[in-house]
């Protein structure tokens, strides 16, 4: 890893067990952000949404990003994707 790494740049994540609990049960999950509303010296907010059998999306985190790298959002996607496939296995 290089000075220039994403993952050692601050990145935080927002989710609580009870959010961690609905995403390992959703059928889907859905990613996105926003620029507009954001802290200072954080790139933007990062959501994570969980389709659930109803077909209802409920917000299950969300992400405070350091910058706009696709590096950073490969990384945020491959984190949530391993905790919503191995759910179980995890909590």
């Amino acid at each position: 890893m290089n000075d220039e790494d994403p993952i050692k740049k601050l990145m935080m994540i927002f989710m609580s067990d009870h959010g961690a609990w609905v995403m390992g049960h959703a059928s889907a999950l859905f990613m996105d952000g926003t620029f507009d509303s954001r802290p200072p010296n954080f790139s933007q907010i990062y959501f994570i949404r969980a389709k659930m059998a109803d077909k209802r999306c409920v917000p299950v985190a969300f992400v405070l990003l350091p910058n706009k790298d696709t590096a950073t959002y490969r990384y945020i996607q491959i984190y949530f994707a391993i905790k919503f496939t191995y759910y179980d296995n995890i909590i």
